[in-house]
């Protein structure tokens, strides 16, 4: 149960960051327009894979070797501090010898191919490394009520400077552009990291030192690092490829269409990562009473409150999508629609296989999340030049089904339930929701 209260208030937290991030996307969207929208797709889905690249899975493993106390805190920062500063440097050089060498859109679109583009992307990347290992920290640590109220402060902060952005566009007193939003997204990554360091310091006793980690602990963190860092990498891909490939064969403005949607329809994943970030270090540290059924019950609830909410959204996908982001953006009803048909089992995945990398099994993840990458690649060029971008959510919902049936008879064989019990949920799951409910509440 305390698993499950736990979950239940980074919950919490998180659905009040979805709504800020909600009034994030509708700023944005509204900003930037069809093609500009595209153009961010691409610099987002740049900075998330690069940060994923170089990150190395470190945050995973950090996050695994403070829940089992086995990493000396106060030689953590400078270590990161100096390996995030480090990547920065690297990325500037790759990506501007890239740009200017191959001229291709791997990492920017050609038409934010400049210098100080290029410097922006590899800050966004440095700062996410730096928000990302210090937020393992505090999960490690299992400090979550200080991480899920810093983590709505930044969301509402964000909603504050895009709706600001915006509001200065429509009164025509400044004429903001793409770039001033790629600036902006800079902007609000190193003010996040910083304040996040700065409440490890005052929470977590983190601290500056000329002690960088020892040798021997970090050979061993990255090992265990190492199926991580290819898992989620693959992962990312499954999920992330598609804007590449659908950038390549119909432009940005339909790839502004259609990563709306897939940024929309994944969403639905706030409550499984919610839960995962709480059961993945309960699992790594042997909590008491923490195990392999819970887990599994956690999946089926995860599983149907998602599928109860993807309903309305689905059906009323045409009218809300025109009236919160603009007529422009009805299109993307159809490819959310589909997306949903593999996004809303795949948050049993999430679940599962945060459980599995919390003894150790990380093998799993990896197996699953390169078939699911195979698959989306094999599907987006087979389908995304006939289909456009309803071929590229087809192809995404089919990877997301492929991925979450390999994790989930994995688990099944692991753990010696039935792969039903781990996705089917029953009249003793909802009481156990109702428990936790009503001890959150008190």
């Amino acid at each position: 149960m305390r698993v499950g209260r736990s979950a239940l208030g980074v919950f919490a937290s998180n659905l009040l960051n979805l709504v800020f991030s909600f009034g994030n996307s509708i700023f944005l969207t509204r900003t930037l327009g069809v093609v500009g929208r595209g153009e961010f797709a691409v610099f987002a889905a740049s900075f998330g894979i690069l940060s994923l690249l170089f990150g190395f899975g470190f945050d995973v493993s950090l996050r695994y070797f403070v829940a089992q106390e086995r990493v000396a805190r106060e030689r953590i920062l400078t270590s990161l501090l100096l390996f995030a500063l480090c990547v920065g440097m690297l990325l500037f050089v790759t990506v501007h010898g890239n740009d200017v060498l191959l001229a291709n859109e791997i990492f920017l679109p050609r038409s934010k191919q400049s210098v100080g583009m290029e410097l922006t992307l590899a800050g966004v990347v440095a700062a996410n490394l730096v928000y990302g290992n210090v937020a393992s920290i505090f999960a490690g640590s299992r400090s979550f009520a200080t991480l899920n109220v810093a983590t709505v402060a930044f969301a509402a902060v964000s909603m504050a400077v895009y709706a600001a952005l915006y509001a200065a566009q429509r009164s025509g007193l400044w004429p903001v552009g793409s770039d001033d939003v790629f600036r902006a997204y800079l902007a609000l990554a190193l003010f996040n990291a910083a304040v996040l360091v700065l409440l490890a310091y005052g929470r977590l006793g983190i601290r500056p030192s000329a002690r960088l980690l020892d040798g021997g602990l970090l050979r061993t963190m990255l090992r265990y690092a190492a199926l991580s860092w290819i898992s989620n990498l693959a992962q990312f891909l499954n999920y992330r490829v598609d804007i590449w490939i659908v950038q390549y064969f119909t432009g940005s403005a339909a790839l502004g269409i259609y990563s709306l949607a897939a940024s929309l329809a994944m969403t639905l994943w706030m409550l499984p990562r919610s839960t995962s970030t709480v059961l993945m270090p309960a699992m790594a540290s042997g909590q008491a009473g923490v195990g392999f059924p819970q887990a599994a019950r956690l999946g089926r609830l995860v599983f149907g409150i998602t599928l109860l909410g993807a309903v309305p959204l689905a059906v009323l996908a045409p009218s809300w999508l025109g009236l919160l982001y603009g007529e422009a953006f009805t299109a993307s009803a159809v490819p959310f629609v589909v997306l949903l048909v593999g996004c809303v089992p795949f948050t049993v995945c999430v679940i599962l296989a945060s459980a599995l990398a919390g003894v150790d099994r990380q093998e799993v993840n990896l197996s699953a999340s390169l078939v699911g990458l195979v698959a989306t690649i094999g599907l987006d060029v087979a389908l995304i030049p006939r289909w456009g971008i309803v071929g590229a959510a087809v192809a995404s919902a089919v990877s997301y089904l492929v991925t979450t049936a390999v994790v989930v008879l994995a688990f099944s064989r692991i753990a010696a339930i039935p792969a039903r019990g781990c996705v089917v949920p029953g009249w003793h799951d909802l009481r156990y929701a109702w428990d936790g409910l009503k001890s959150l509440l008190r």
